[in-house]
């Protein structure tokens, strides 16, 4: 895959998707060709698809973590949420009660994510996986994330005039930047999200943590105060 329009270029490398309920995939870096350690990683990158209406019925959930050339390394999995699946959600994502039948349930991989979540900035597109994690971990009376969170849409709506007031949804940001992603599978999902903050960071000249400020900010102030950032 190709970034373009300001982006950093990098490409993603070719593998299966593993198990049905498990996918993990090492990425190596596009400037040195080593494999990229976890310390390397400056934010993950989080996705997750609902049964139903109830944002606790987390039906699959993809993580992806990434460092500064790009993608790093990604963990998908199935979740059975022991709740019905509306047809609405299915038609959307294809995930249904026989996809998850031996799946693990959310207190079964809660580990895992806390995991990779703990003490990281976390990137979402919207604030329905934050919601919804959120949620999940309050229906199963587990203790919450200790992460800090950026909603990639309104990183877009002050990094580019042309998305401030409508078209920021993740499928039409991506196809304006060029990043070719399966909608509406939790691991893609993901790392749409994070290549569209990539591509953010590079088109402004803001970092992550300069965004982490400015997305927190009002549409129309055009700056970082007391931080010297460039004007965006």
């Amino acid at each position: 895959m190709q970034l373009r329009r300001g982006c950093i270029n990098w490409e993603e490398a070719q593998s299966g998707r593993g198990s049905r309920y498990h996918a993990t995939v090492n990425m190596d870096c596009v400037v040195c060709g080593d494999t990229i350690k976890d310390s390397s990683c400056c934010f993950v990158a989080v996705d997750v698809e609902t049964a139903n209406a109830n944002l606790a019925s987390i039906c699959e959930i993809g993580v992806v973590s990434f460092a500064s050339t790009g993608m790093v390394e990604g963990w998908q999995t199935l979740v059975n949420p022991g709740d019905r699946f509306d047809p609405v959600n299915v038609s959307i994502h294809g995930i249904d009660e026989r996809a998850v039948n031996h799946a693990p349930r959310f207190p079964d991989v809660a580990p895992r994510i806390s995991a990779l979540l703990h003490r990281k900035t976390v990137v979402s597109h919207m604030a329905f996986d934050r919601v919804a994690l959120n949620r999940a971990y309050e229906k199963h009376s587990l203790p919450s994330i200790d992460c800090t969170w950026i909603d990639t849409a309104r990183v877009c709506r002050r990094a580019w005039p042309r998305f401030a007031r409508r078209g920021y949804g993740l499928a039409a940001i991506a196809s304006w930047c060029g990043i070719q992603f399966d909608h509406h599978r939790a691991q893609e999902d993901a790392r749409a999200a994070g290549s569209i903050l990539l591509c953010a960071v590079s088109a402004t000249g803001l970092s992550v943590s300069d965004w982490i400020i400015r997305s927190r900010q009002p549409i129309g102030p055009d700056r970082l105060r007391d931080r010297g950032a460039r004007r965006w």
